[in-house]
């Protein structure tokens, strides 16, 4: 009797031993899938970064382009707004003509009527036009008058620099370095013609024109006035 109480004894113990390794086998594997688990979570962001793509980035926009498409669409942004740009009054103007036999290279400012002076044309209107429309306008009107069979025309509009015209004698366009006055810019043409009349200097500045005495600003250098980019200084003619 006590020998089959024994015997219960152990295979119960047995049992539980069993039932105890298959728990503990259980919670390994368990342990096992959770850290798999844990080790492809980890992973997922950075499989997910890899695969962002550029619409997602840039819009529908992004499709036609690569890495450098925001400073290549940048340019072409600012190529449209140069080119849709129209000529007014005291802009500077340079106009190179081309594929004939003595090339030229003119600078002018557009006057108060919206004109350009060129070679054996005369004051041609660009006022309110595009350097695309004035380049095709120049180029015809050279071969309507008959003056060249073909030519190649580009108009520059340069930055950063002043015009000084009249009576001085070297009239022209300047490049604006350092702080630049109106004395300066006078001195920068080469000064007054005999002609000059310095007691009424015209600065026209965009769609704004004022009057200067340039002989008060002699005599009293702290009022010499300051000049801007794009500035078109007029010495007129004295009538005595």
């Amino acid at each position: 009797m006590g020998n089959r109480i024994m015997g219960t004894g152990l295979h119960t113990r047995g049992r539980g031993q069993l039932i105890g390794r298959a728990l503990l086998v259980a919670v390994i594997c368990l342990c096992m899938g959770c850290a798999s688990t844990a080790r492809s979570v980890v992973r997922l962001p950075s499989r997910s970064s890899r695969r962002v793509r550029v619409e997602d980035i840039f819009g529908n926009r992004g499709r036609r382009v690569s890495g450098t498409t925001p400073r290549k669409v940048a340019f072409e942004d600012a190529g449209a707004a140069s080119t849709g740009f129209t000529l007014r009054e005291g802009d500077h103007v340079v106009v190179y003509l081309r594929g004939i036999p003595e090339e030229r290279m003119i600078e002018d400012v557009v006057d108060e009527e919206g004109c350009i002076t060129l070679p054996y044309l005369g004051r041609v209107r660009v006022q309110g036009m595009t350097t695309a429309q004035v380049e095709k306008r120049i180029r015809q009107e050279y071969i309507n008058n008959k003056i060249y069979n073909d030519l190649a025309v580009n108009v520059v509009l340069p930055t950063r620099s002043f015009f000084v015209r009249g009576e001085v004698r070297q009239p022209g366009r300047f490049p604006l370095m350092g702080e630049m006055t109106l004395s300066r810019a006078i001195a920068s043409a080469g000064g007054y013609t005999e002609f000059a009349n310095p007691k009424k200097i015209r600065i026209i500045r965009g769609q704004r024109t004022f009057y200067v005495n340039a002989r008060e600003i002699e005599r009293y250098p702290e009022r010499d006035i300051p000049i801007t980019p794009g500035d078109v200084i007029v010495v007129p003619r004295s009538i005595f």
